[in-house]
């Protein structure tokens, strides 16, 4: 709901019971700018409502990105291992063999490592919030 709101002769503003009680704005609120607007929410219910689009965000997004980049660097490797064996006479199939394995290794390590370095970033935040 969206309602304009008249300054009085000292700049500020008179929100009515009914908006307060839309808000569910008991004893604080959380002004959120939107360009030459602003929003005003109860800070818990803001809080839940980003931390809802952050998980979808995540579960929609993020987290198949992930798994598919995860799955090419194990395919990778593997695929190196088939070369290095089946070219076990040929030391240039060798050679080809231990570069996909070694991509795929890095790959792998890469992935695991801004894995962790967000799991930790969320962690740091989260107990901040606490």
């Amino acid at each position: 709901e969206s309602i304009n709101l008249q300054f009085d002769s000292e700049g500020r503003i008179l929100l009515t019971q009914k908006l307060l009680k839309h808000a569910k704005i008991k004893n604080s609120m959380l002004f959120v700018g939107q360009g030459k607007t602003f929003q005003i929410w109860e800070p818990t219910t803001f809080e839940k409502g980003i931390e809802t689009i952050t998980g979808k965000f995540v579960g929609i997004l993020i987290t198949p990105i992930i798994w598919l980049i995860t799955g090419a660097a194990i395919v990778l490797f593997f695929y190196g291992m088939a070369i290095f064996i089946l070219s076990s006479d040929s030391d240039e199939g060798k050679k080809k063999g231990k570069s996909h394995m070694l991509y795929g290794i890095i790959g792998l390590f890469l992935i695991f490592a801004v894995w962790g370095v967000v799991a930790f970033i969320g962690n740091t935040v989260e107990s901040f919030r606490s």
